[in-house]
């Protein structure tokens, strides 16, 4: 049991506030994000459908000390998939700024995240590229003079 003072009754109003007002307590518990959602699949511990539990009942600090909220990938599957139009990338993009706000995250935790976003970014970028090459063999690199 979850000792009374560790519950923040207002912290979904918190997050409401910046979702335009939007309680995420319109989630029935169903899953189909969860089941839908690809690093779910990969890593089970990473579970939508229980953060948006999580921040209904108000565990604000279990939820923004797990590490595991900076495992998604923000790809929106899971919005796409909710049936009861919970915007769960929106609402994971609050947590992370109510994280960084409040200090639960290091600066160096943040420099490294920063750093794999630059490399994916590239190795997205160097995928699509090939990708397109591929597609359209017209478009082989040229020398630039």
């Amino acid at each position: 049991m979850v000792a009374e003072e560790a519950i923040d009754r207002e912290f979904k109003h918190r997050v409401a506030q910046y979702l335009e007002g939007q309680l995420p307590t319109n989630c029935d518990t169903c899953g189909t994000c969860s089941s839908a959602c690809p690093v779910h699949q990969a890593l089970p511990g990473f579970d939508p459908r229980r953060f948006i539990r999580m921040i209904n009942l108000g565990y604000k600090d279990e939820l923004l000390q797990n590490t595991a909220i900076w495992y998604c990938a923000l790809c929106n599957t899971c919005t796409v998939a909710c049936p009861q139009d919970v915007r769960f990338k929106q609402i994971m993009e609050v947590l992370h700024k109510i994280a960084i706000a409040e200090g639960y995250v290091e600066p160096s935790f943040l420099e490294a995240l920063k750093e794999i976003e630059r490399e994916c970014q590239a190795y997205r970028c160097e995928q699509i590229a090939t990708r397109l090459i591929e597609l359209n063999p017209e478009l082989q690199k040229t020398e630039v003079e």
